[in-house]
């Protein structure tokens, strides 16, 4: 018996169905609304540095508590605390 999650969804899928949806959606309906081009690099830079402090966030707590980083891996201990509240 394995400490792993007994399905896993390829990252690829994972990531790729919900854009794939939304660019479908996108074309069909329009966007949702409209950014000016300097508009669309401040917001998209924020949305970047975000992503960057959340991502480095969650791989310190789970480096500091020594489970595993990629999907599947053995699972050490239930992270309750930090990004993962």
């Amino acid at each position: 018996m394995t400490d792993a999650p007994a399905y896993r969804i390829w990252p690829p899928i994972a990531l790729g169905v919900p854009l794939l949806i939304g660019v479908i959606v996108t074309a069909g309906v329009g966007d949702p609304f409209t950014l000016d081009r300097d508009g669309a690099r401040v917001v998209g830079a924020v949305l970047l540095a975000v992503f960057g402090i959340w991502n480095g966030w969650t791989l310190t707590v789970m480096a500091a508590n020594r489970t595993a980083v990629l999907p599947g891996g053995t699972t050490r201990v239930v992270l309750d605390r930090g990004p993962f509240v």
